[in-house]
């Protein structure tokens, strides 16, 4: 397991969480979606997008290693999502380490910083994503039985704890 810190994100994080969240997305969504869809899903869109996001007031949790982010997670209220009321107060919205971080425990740490084990809580996730729904499932999280297409195309189920 790689060495890591956990802290704040500040502003000027917005564009490596733009970079993290970019590739995490690719990764998982990149056979999923038609292609045009990344002319303007693009780390540029999301370097602006988070900056409007951190200065909003929303607070990543990042991860570092060797001085770069590899990882964030964002809980915070939910609210009513693709047509379906919340089941719980609170969400998981973002959680999203890079790639070759996978199995590090940088998750894990990511998402217990943001929501302690005993917190109940909601989150979305793309069903064709298994490897990550196996991981929140080992963390507690269980479908419920929602499901729903998201703007992009990809059908999303609902995990609850």
């Amino acid at each position: 397991m790689p060495d890591y810190t956990l802290r704040d994100a500040t502003i000027d994080d917005a564009a490596a969480i733009a970079a993290v969240h970019w590739t995490g997305r690719r990764a998982v969504y990149l056979a999923h979606v038609p292609e045009e869809h990344w002319l303007t899903d693009t780390q540029a869109a999301g370097i602006e997008a988070w900056k409007r996001r951190i200065t909003s007031g929303e607070t990543p949790l990042v991860a570092e290693v060797d001085g770069l982010v590899v990882g964030f997670a964002v809980v915070g209220q939910a609210g009513p999502r693709m047509g379906h009321a919340s089941k719980r107060d609170l969400a998981l919205h973002e959680l999203w380490v890079m790639p070759e971080m996978h199995g590090s425990g940088i998750s894990r740490a990511l998402l217990n910083g943001v929501l302690p084990p005993a917190r109940s809580a909601e989150l979305w996730i793309a069903a064709v994503n298994t490897g990550a729904r196996r991981f929140f499932q080992k963390n507690g999280f269980l479908p419920d039985g929602t499901t729903a297409t998201g703007e992009d195309g990809v059908l999303e189920v609902r995990l609850v704890r």
